[in-house]
């Protein structure tokens, strides 16, 4: 009986794939292709060509094959999307225990065109429309509690030839994917997948054409929060931004558990060469074995090397194995060797510092840096100089996600706008800098300027780039013993500075220097505007005119006191739109270029000039003051003054005028009495010049100013208040008449000076 009932079985099954093989070998899916494109037509307004034929298959899997199959763009003819074949197969026994078992998905000369409008709309987004997930929420909500999720498996995906753009119609961008292969492993949720990708990628902004070759075995579970890749061999060649002949290779295992907070590399070694401008550079960086987690730190040494082809730089680096774990990992030494050779001159350097690192901040610390630069060069004025510095470096990296805030976020190359549209936030740097002696002006050559040249070279001017001061958050202190920069030597230097919100602020500045202090403070913002505030007590004015601005123009000591500010893309564009307020106060000193006393001096023998007298500034000579104060209101590059005030024993010095600070020139009339004299025969040639006012222009370039001294003006004020007959010593001679004794001189050049004045 048992027997016959198996055959009977055996024989009904029989009967049943019979009649499935004939059911299959008559049913043509070709006739629905009238009734499939309608259903597209009027559910999605797209247009659906089925040019290929259509194959079905429904055991022992449930396959279909299609031909040549095309899309349009919604509610219009043109073209959005198009596959020459494709192909895809479900296992039917998963099906019956709620597994889906895709056998594989296969895709040939696929092309398809993404554009986003100027509204942000994507022209996909009428196929993800009109889906009813009430219903399918319903659906999910009628499942019994104990069941499980179907389970969703695919044995691999094949790609071949196919090309895909995008198109931001708002900004203009495009981007462009072709000749794309892909070759996956199976897929299956929580399991690693095998890969094999090939692609020719092209952008507009920033401009790029390369070519990615990528295999491997990857671990993307969001589950559980593991990301990694295992034998990964990474290739990308041809051209990104500007940089031409680019070389990208990494290798190696690597594994990321964000919920461990652990990260692992295993023979990850990293390579990169290419070429920018003229100048071609190489990279490597090898991690042999690195795992960093909460339960320690461990591996080998890290290693690395960098070379700049044009520049002849040449950087190595290494890192001592970490120790530590997660929450405070520490490098017992990082070290860098720096060289370069450029032209005779050579520059090496060496850098040395623990590192402590937290990745939960994730925050980078340099408790103890040491950094050592020598130079050696002929043209240096002692052919070799040094540098060393030491120091502390904190950089705080703030807690941010990066991979969640960098979706689809790609619009701006600046350092600032990138992070801020990736939602990110610049990291808090903080340095500490510590300097015993540094002359700067020993590392740089001596201006080269032709004879007969001015200093300054033809040609535009290179604009100031303070780009940098964008995306970056720095708060740094800087202390030197002494330190000289551009001849300007001070010691005791104290520098408190932070750079925010694309600002650079210097709140706090002190400093000794030249006799006396300086204390003030700055403001540089990215957008070129300038301000600064700064106060010298007791300072040394002449050597420090000298050797700032090398003019010798006065000397003394006092006070000097500025608030300026500017804005500008050049020095001369700064020059020029200078403004604030300036004053100094000075004490027992002078005003080089002329010796006004001998000037008054030789008065007498001037009377008889009809024009004024012009001459050039003598270096030895020199006006003497025990006092002198002015103030200056500037504005546009130009610095009025109107109550200019010098006192010596024998002299009142007042003026007014304007200095050019743009062109270095200036235009000013000083005005000098005597009101006292000395003994001797100059006391008595003086005292009769008392209450006469001395005018003197000086005008011209600060490299060649011209004293002016004003004759006319001199004997026009002499015969005002009535010190002619004083002047020539002759108060009582009569006038000349017919028969009267010969004319004496001081009647004669009291005539002329009547004859010069029209009375």
């Amino acid at each position: 009986m048992l027997k016959k009932i198996l055959l009977g079985f055996a024989g009904l099954l029989i009967l049943l794939i019979v009649a499935l093989g004939v059911l299959i070998a008559r049913f043509d899916p070709n006739q629905y292709k009238d009734t499939i494109t309608g259903i597209v037509k009027e559910k999605k307004q797209r247009t659906l060509k089925i040019d290929g034929d259509m194959k079905l298959s429904l055991w022992p899997k449930l396959g279909l094959d299609l031909g040549r199959v095309s899309l349009s763009e919604h509610a219009s003819e043109k073209l959005f999307a198009s596959v020459d074949q494709a192909h895809l197969s479900v296992a039917v026994w998963p099906l019956l225990r709620s597994e889906v078992v895709i056998d594989q998905i296969v895709l040939d000369g696929l092309k398809a065109s993404l554009v986003r409008d100027k509204e942000g709309h994507l022209n996909t987004d009428d196929l993800a429309a009109g889906n009813d997930t009430k219903a399918a929420d319903k659906n999910k909500a009628a499942e019994p509690s104990g069941s499980k999720a179907a389970k969703f498996d695919v044995a691999g995906i094949r790609i071949d030839n196919a090309n895909v753009s995008y198109l931001d119609e708002g900004s203009g961008k495009r981007y462009a994917i072709s000749k794309l292969s892909l070759r996956t492993g199976k897929i299956s949720a929580g399991q690693p997948v095998d890969l094999d990708l090939k692609a020719d990628i092209e952008s507009s902004e920033p401009k790029a054409a390369v070519n990615l070759a990528l295999k491997g075995t990857l671990q993307a579970d969001p589950a559980t929060r593991k990301y990694g890749v295992n034998k990964l061999d990474l290739s990308l060649t041809g051209t990104a931004a500007d940089i031409r002949n680019l070389k990208l290779i990494a290798r190696g295992d690597a594994l990321f558990d964000q919920p461990g907070q652990r990260i692992e590399t295993r023979d990850f070694t990293l390579s990169a060469s290419g070429s920018q401008g003229e100048q071609s550079f190489e990279m490597e960086l090898a991690a042999p074995k690195l795992a960093i987690g909460p339960q320690g730190a461990s591996g080998s040494p890290i290693t690395g090397s960098a070379k700049l082809g044009g520049q002849g730089v040449n950087l190595k680096f290494n890192a001592s194995p970490p120790t530590g774990n997660a929450s405070a990992i520490r490098i017992a030494k990082l070290g860098l060797e720096f060289t370069q050779k450029q032209g005779e001159r050579e520059t090496s350097a060496t850098f040395a510092s623990a590192v402590n690192i937290n990745l939960a901040g994730p925050v980078i610390d340099l408790p103890a840096m040491n950094l050592d630069i020598a130079i050696k060069d002929p043209a240096l004025p002692k052919k070799s100089a040094r540098i060393p510095l030491s120091g502390k470096v904190h950089a705080d990296l703030g807690k941010q996600d990066i991979s969640a805030a960098l979706q689809g976020k790609f619009d701006d190359t600046s350092l600032r706008a990138t992070l801020a549209v990736a939602g990110l936030k610049p990291p808090a740097i903080k340095l500490d800098i510590n300097i015993d002696t540094l002359n700067v002006d020993q590392y740089l050559p001596p201006p080269s300027t032709k004879a007969g040249a001015p200093a300054a070279a033809s040609g535009p001017e290179k604009p100031i780039d303070l780009s940098v001061l964008n995306g970056i958050n720095v708060n740094a202190s800087l202390h030197a013993g002494k330190l000289q920069v551009h001849n300007i030597k001070v010691s005791d230097l104290a520098v408190v500075a932070r750079v925010a919100g694309g600002r650079l602020e210097v709140p706090s500045l002190s400093a000794s220097l030249y006799q006396g202090t300086l204390k003030g403070s700055a403001v540089v913002s990215a957008s070129h505007q300038f301000t600064t505030r700064q106060e010298l007590s007791n300072i040394a004015i002449g050597p420090l005119m000298k050797d700032a601005l090398d003019k010798d123009l006065i000397e003394g000591r006092g006070n000097v006191s500025l608030d300026l500010n500017t804005h500008g893309t050049t020095v001369s564009a700064l020059k020029s739109a200078l403004g604030g307020s300036a004053s100094l106060k000075l004490r027992d000193g002078a005003i080089k270029g002329i010796n006004l006393a001998q000037t008054l001096r030789d008065f007498k023998s001037k009377l008889g000039l009809q024009k004024n007298q012009a001459q050039g500034g003598d270096p030895n000579a020199k006006t003497d003051f025990s006092e002198l104060s002015a103030s200056f209101t500037i504005s546009n590059g130009i610095a009025s003054n109107r109550d200019l005030s010098a006192k010596s024993p024998f002299l009142r010095l007042t003026g007014a005028g304007e200095i050019d600070i743009g062109k270095d020139s200036m235009d000013y009339l000083a005005k000098a009495m005597v009101v006292n004299t000395t003994t001797g025969q100059d006391g008595k040639a003086m005292a009769q010049l008392k209450d006469v006012t001395v005018p003197v222009r000086i005008v011209g370039p600060f490299s060649k100013l011209a004293y002016e001294v004003q004759w006319a003006a001199i004997t026009s004020d002499a015969l005002k208040a009535g010190l002619l007959n004083r002047i020539t010593g002759n108060k009582d001679a009569a006038p000349a008449t017919p028969g009267a004794s010969p004319e004496k001189p001081a009647d004669k050049l009291r005539q002329q000076m009547k004859g010069l004045l029209g009375r």
